[in-house]
């Protein structure tokens, strides 16, 4: 009996089914030595003020000081206040007749806090130096300060010279002055409030529009 050949296997075998799945790529791996090479950015950060800037900072003083010039600018000009310029209460001008002050005596008052630049710094001018300014003998401007004295208006300082310590011009004070003249301030300021409120009471406000 003739063998049957035995079939031989398909050498092509059936493809297998292709997967819909996209394929997930293969994670980069960054080796030790090269995570350590690249530099770490770090986020900018804001220096903290030094006490230089601090010191820099205007204060509330010098800001007030500042608007006071400006507004004195604008009225005197900047060729004048440049100069310098003398800021005096109201009161002692206003009150002048009521404080007893003659008119000397607010014209010695006007020159003494032209030297007067800050508190605690008492002005020292000599009395030849203020008749020279004010156009009379240095006895009338001793007269008339051992008046405002006798009112307590003027405190007079005897000073001595640092270099030879023999006498030098006196120190004035106004602190009897101020404690004066405070009363009449308070005058000025109420009247001052009483007619800004006339004039806020008076005044015709524009009418409000309805909410929608």
């Amino acid at each position: 009996m003739a063998k049957v050949p035995t079939s031989r296997k398909a050498t092509a075998a059936t493809p297998a089914p292709t997967s819909t799945k996209p394929a997930v790529p293969a994670k980069k791996t960054v080796s030790s030595e090269t995570a350590s090479a690249t530099p770490k950015t770090k986020s900018p950060v804001k220096p903290a003020a030094t006490t230089a800037d601090a010191k820099t900072k205007p204060t509330a003083k010098a800001k007030a000081a500042k608007t006071a010039e400006g507004t004195i600018e604008e009225r005197w000009g900047k060729d004048l206040t440049g100069s310098g310029w003398t800021a005096i209460p109201n009161a002692l001008f206003v009150y002048s007749q009521d404080l007893g002050l003659t008119s000397l005596d607010i014209v010695i008052i006007l020159h003494l806090a032209k030297f007067w630049w800050r508190k605690g710094n008492d002005p020292h001018p000599s009395k030849k130096t203020l008749a020279a300014m004010i156009g009379v003998n240095p006895r009338t401007i001793q007269r008339a300060i051992a008046k405002l004295e006798d009112k307590q208006y003027i405190k007079r300082t005897k000073r001595k010279s640092a270099s030879h310590g023999g006498n030098t011009s006196n120190s004035y004070s106004f602190t009897g002055l101020i404690k004066a003249a405070k009363p009449f301030a308070k005058k000025l300021r109420d009247a001052r409030d009483e007619k800004a409120a006339e004039y806020e009471a008076t005044s015709v406000k524009p009418a409000t529009k309805p909410a929608r």
